[in-house]
């Protein structure tokens, strides 16, 4: 009998010491300091209890499927962390694309200048016959928003102003201007109103030149209020009036009518 007593102390023993461990061990968990002069206030240690069972009251319900739904937001996540990741690099590369799109649009606007301007200069010197003519930027170092200018120099020195010059030094201009581009860009016809209303006769003998070698490549229709010597390089030529309230209509081709003219 005192074996079976000795026996059943020693394993309430040995239980008792893997209890007091454990107790220890949430006892540090808890932040405590075991020391051997360790003594656990009681009120206190029933305050803080106290104080977060309220804390925990105060979070509500408990929602037991929590974990569940955490695990699917996160899942949620990182597919829009991997989404975002794509549509980053799309931007950039879109980017890019942009950036290569507007430096090839730039140069190829400058060049687009630079012919104009070889264009510009020889037609202006066969209507003129002498100065010089360019179209210049007005911020080159950001030509796509950049204003354009021409600049003239009929004889008498650079002019940034067109403005300051004579009607017809204007109408030659303008004309240089508008057959530049043409020849840049040719269309299969062109309408011209009084382009010749300014110009002296020297002039519309050069402008006539001029358009018969354009007409080579290109239909041209003049509209004059006068006969000069534009009409003599002309191919045909349409004679309109008014008579007694009617419109009267004659056309006559160029060899006839120079055969009139001098008769």
């Amino acid at each position: 009998i005192q074996k079976v007593i000795t026996d059943d102390l020693q394993t309430r023993k040995i239980r008792l010491e893997f209890r007091i461990q454990e107790l220890e061990k949430q006892i540090t968990e808890l932040g405590f300091e075991l020391t051997e002069d360790f003594e656990i206030n009681i009120e206190f240690t029933n305050q803080q209890i106290d104080a977060l069972e309220i804390e925990i009251s105060s979070l509500g319900l408990i929602d037991h499927q929590a974990p569940e739904k955490f695990e699917a937001e996160s899942r949620r996540f990182t597919e829009l962390l991997e989404k975002k990741e794509v549509y980053e690099k799309e931007l950039n590369e879109a980017l890019r694309t942009k950036s290569d799109l507007l430096k090839q649009k730039e140069l190829k606007f400058l060049k687009t200048i630079s012919e104009i301007n070889v264009y510009l200069e020889d037609l202006f010197v066969k209507l003129y016959g002498k100065g010089h003519i360019s179209l210049v930027l007005l911020d080159k170092n950001d030509p796509l928003h950049s204003g354009v200018d021409i600049q003239v120099d009929v004889g008498s020195g650079t002019v940034d102003y067109i403005g300051t010059l004579s009607g017809g030094e204007k109408s030659m201009v303008a004309l240089a201007f508008i057959f530049a581009i043409q020849r840049y860009k040719p269309a299969p016809i062109y309408f011209l109103d009084e382009i010749d209303s300014y110009l002296d006769d020297s002039h519309c003998e050069a402008l006539g030149r001029l358009l018969k070698e354009l007409s080579k490549d290109s239909q041209y229709i003049v509209i004059t209020p006068r006969l000069n010597s534009l009409s003599t390089y002309a191919d045909r030529i349409y004679g309109v009036w008014l008579e007694n309230g009617n419109t009267e209509i004659v056309c006559q081709q160029a060899e006839d009518f120079m055969v009139m003219e001098k008769a």
